[in-house]
């Protein structure tokens, strides 16, 4: 698991850090996180790193979707693709990143 922010996102180590350290009780030292300051760089960064990584562009409109009433392809991304026990990002299955508009 990896969250990854872009531009004005509160983030660790960075914008907003004690707001965040506030409400996230602690896990911001435990979750491994990553900030891009254009959301390009960080879908660019996805598409080299995660190559099978649904990448999912998010916003409201009169059209829109809930997110969770959306069929996504695969797998959950809580199921993991073999049997092993060990939590090994490269066990898991593809997933779905999602780009949140302002």
């Amino acid at each position: 698991l990896e969250i990854i922010t872009t531009g004005i996102t509160p983030h660790p180590n960075g914008n907003g850090a004690e707001k965040l350290a506030k409400s996230a009780l602690g896990a911001e030292r435990i979750v491994t996180s990553r900030h891009f300051v254009r959301t390009k760089e960080a879908m660019e960064y996805l598409r080299k790193e995660r190559p099978n990584l649904l990448l999912v562009g998010m916003e409201t409109t009169e059209r829109s979707k809930c997110y969770t009433e959306v069929q996504y392809p695969g797998p959950g991304p809580e199921q993991k693709i073999d049997n092993d026990d060990t939590d090994n990002s490269a066990t898991m299955a593809p997933g779905v990143a999602l780009f949140l508009g302002n």
